[in-house]
């Protein structure tokens, strides 16, 4: 009930102030349980995070135990040159000679469509080579 000026009674505002006080209590017994529950889950996720920072290149896991992503690979020392022999340098092979030390024909024995021997004569072509 009202006074007549309108503003609430005194048993009113006592019904408002109990009120009040029971949700403030509610809010605070959930803020502890929330509070609980946040650093549980901040534990889990820090475990978490240092479980998948692992990898075989940072611990004794063995490479197959690799499964979110493969750990990058740091760049070396780039240089804008391709492995290997570079374009444009001197070959290190043994250079042919003029006249060499002995020249070996090799011919086959026979051949085989007729059975013949043939001769040097009968050569369609040859390779050099120097060993």
């Amino acid at each position: 009930m009202q006074a007549g000026d309108g503003r609430p009674s005194y048993d009113e505002l006592a019904a408002l102030v109990v009120e009040q006080a029971r949700v403030i209590g509610e809010l605070r017994a959930e803020n502890d349980r929330l509070r609980v529950e946040n650093e549980r889950l901040s534990g889990r996720v820090a475990e978490l995070e240092r479980r998948l920072g692992r990898n075989s290149g940072n611990s004794s896991l063995p490479p197959s135990a690799d499964t979110f992503t493969r750990p990058e690979k740091k760049p070396g020392g780039q240089s804008g040159r391709l492995r290997g022999g570079q374009p444009g340098s001197a070959g290190g092979g043994l250079a042919m000679v003029d006249r060499p030390d002995t020249v070996d024909d090799h011919l086959p024995e026979s051949c085989t469509g007729c059975g013949a021997g043939p001769g040097l004569a009968d050569s369609t072509g040859y390779e050099r080579r120097q060993v």
